[in-house]
């Protein structure tokens, strides 16, 4: 039998155009997807310093314990975020973090004339840890995040002290 001359279609480099479009495209959904995991890896981190910082607040009361000590306390529970890069991409910076009395109904700071801080706390009393940040997203521009995201968490307890 007598074959025909096979006709071959020719697609110089098309297939070539089509992968790179479809993997530069499945990448970009990837890190986008990876960054809106680490954006809320990070929010869960400091939801979780805010109360654990709160909760050694409120335990503490009228023993002697610093704001400052509060404040490290939870700032080491941050896992040391805002060194992780110098140049701040990808990394949680971590701006402020207050602890305060609150009222327990509304949380806003309370203020009395005798300028008492948490520490002086009655039982039931609200104690505040609110921790203000800043996450800068690993892919800038590549989700609709924004650059640098704030990231803010208040954490509120009621005093256990006497």
């Amino acid at each position: 039998m007598i074959r025909g001359r096979e006709t071959t279609k020719r697609r110089s480099g098309v297939t070539l155009v089509e992968s790179a479009i479809c993997i530069g495209a499945a990448i970009f959904f990837m890190l986008v997807i990876f960054e809106y995991g680490r954006f809320f890896m990070m929010r869960h981190l400091v939801e979780n310093a805010a109360r654990d910082g709160a909760r050694l607040a409120v335990v503490n009361t009228n023993t002697g314990m610093t704001t400052a000590q509060i404040q490290n306390y939870a700032f080491g529970l941050l896992a040391n975020q805002s060194l992780l890069n110098s140049t701040g991409s990808g990394a949680l910076q971590a701006t402020d973090i207050q602890v305060f009395r609150a009222d327990p109904y509304t949380g806003l700071a309370m203020t009395d004339s005798k300028g008492s801080t948490w520490s002086s706390a009655s039982f039931g009393e609200g104690i505040c840890v609110k921790i203000n940040a800043m996450y800068d997203p690993f892919v800038p521009g590549a989700s609709h995040l924004g650059d640098p995201v704030p990231v803010n968490v208040t954490s509120l307890m009621l005093s256990e002290g006497n």
